[in-house]
């Protein structure tokens, strides 16, 4: 597994003689898909991405067939506040997934570069 690691150490002389130490590891795991449990994850994610393209499907025949109608009732303009708010997840999900592939690529391309 692809892991990104920050690791802060401190140490402090104290006017005593003593010597006061302390650290912080941060592991953070970067591909998303890496275990069975992380795969089980994905196949959720892809039952859901197939209900939202069922229900978008379904809102816009509605839309079709009331034309403006469809937004005076409250629910429905509450259907499409939940597709909208769904798709931006969707969105900022692909967004980071794209960036952080990027990313590893080319830290595996140039030695020298560092994730961060």
């Amino acid at each position: 597994a692809v892991v990104s690691t920050q690791s802060t150490g401190v140490a402090e002389f104290l006017p005593t003689g003593g010597l006061l130490t302390s650290y912080d590891v941060l592991v953070q795991k970067l591909l998303r898909y890496v275990t069975t449990t992380d795969k089980v994850v994905f196949g959720f994610e892809i039952v859901l991405v197939l209900f939202v393209l069922y229900y978008i499907v379904e809102e816009g025949m509605e839309v079709v067939l009331f034309r403006m109608r469809y937004f005076l009732d409250v629910w429905n303009v509450l259907d499409t506040i939940i597709i909208v708010q769904i798709l931006i997840g969707f969105g900022i999900s692909l967004y980071r997934t794209t960036t952080i592939e990027g990313l590893i690529k080319d830290s595996e391309t140039e030695r020298d570069t560092f994730i961060s």
